[in-house]
């Protein structure tokens, strides 16, 4: 078995090793899946192993990057062995894995999980779908459920708000309550949500997803859900509708 299993690679065509900077991940294809190690320069110097690659997929040189502490036992295997990987071309950079021990939920997720649903997806595992707009009964409204900041607001009170970084899914969260109501999405609109929200608690982002085979016409509906709390919704306006129905002395 590769000592990169579990893993998922990234290669940069052309690139060397000075290339890859927290602004220059940032500002790629492969920032969402990084989110969490590029968060500052520490933990990107921290938790981003890189190795100069002579040949590569593309027949060229260029830098192999990984979502991996630096102290990782296996940092000196990062890069390009395509007896042990598959790869794939990603455009701006290619997208590698072991043969015969993919990526799992195990092996992608993230330090801190957000709460949500247990759901299988298309590879077979179980993923933990975050709920991101999470019902109240006793509010009968919605609040966020992911990473909250806290401090004192000019006025002297306790104030709280979504944190910075991932304030990106509260605002996609009730935006696409509100498109889901009205109709009119698009299958991109559906994906990109869904994949968006599962990086929440995953180190992964569209070409990763579909690598792992991971969404179909199905599940992909149930991660939205998941993320939107419908299945708590859809409970309360069941409870809601049966007291309607029984008699005054039932009640």
């Amino acid at each position: 078995m590769t000592t990169t299993s579990g893993i998922f690679l990234y290669f940069f065509p052309e690139w060397e090793k000075e290339h890859v900077t927290r602004q220059k991940l940032l500002e790629s294809p492969v920032a969402l899946a990084f989110s969490d190690a590029l968060r500052s320069e520490t933990i990107f110097k921290e938790f981003v192993s890189f190795a100069n690659v002579a040949v590569g997929p593309t027949g060229t040189s260029g830098v192999c990057v990984a979502c991996v502490p630096n102290n990782w036992p296996n940092c000196h295997r990062i890069g390009y062995h395509p007896d042990e990987q598959t790869w794939v071309n990603c455009g701006t950079h290619w997208l590698g894995m072991a043969k015969h021990s993919r990526p799992t939920p195990l092996t992608l997720q993230r330090e801190k999980l957000v709460s949500g649903y247990e759901l299988e997806l298309g590879d077979g595992n179980v993923w933990f779908a975050p709920t991101v707009r999470k019902w109240s009964n006793d509010n009968e409204t919605f609040g966020a459920n992911v990473p909250m900041k806290m401090g004192i607001a000019p006025d002297g009170n306790f104030a709280a708000a979504v944190r910075s970084d991932v304030a990106w899914a509260w605002e996609l969260a009730c935006s696409f309550w509100d498109k889901r109501l009205t109709g009119g999405l698009t299958n991109g609109e559906y994906l990109d949500a869904a994949t968006r929200f599962l990086s929440l608690n995953y180190r992964i982002g569209p070409h990763e997803a579909f690598a792992l085979d991971l969404f179909d016409s199905e599940n992909i509906v149930a991660v939205l859900e998941a993320a939107l709390d419908v299945q708590a919704v859809e409970m309360w306006l069941s409870e809601q509708d049966q007291k309607k129905s029984q008699s005054p002395a039932e009640r």
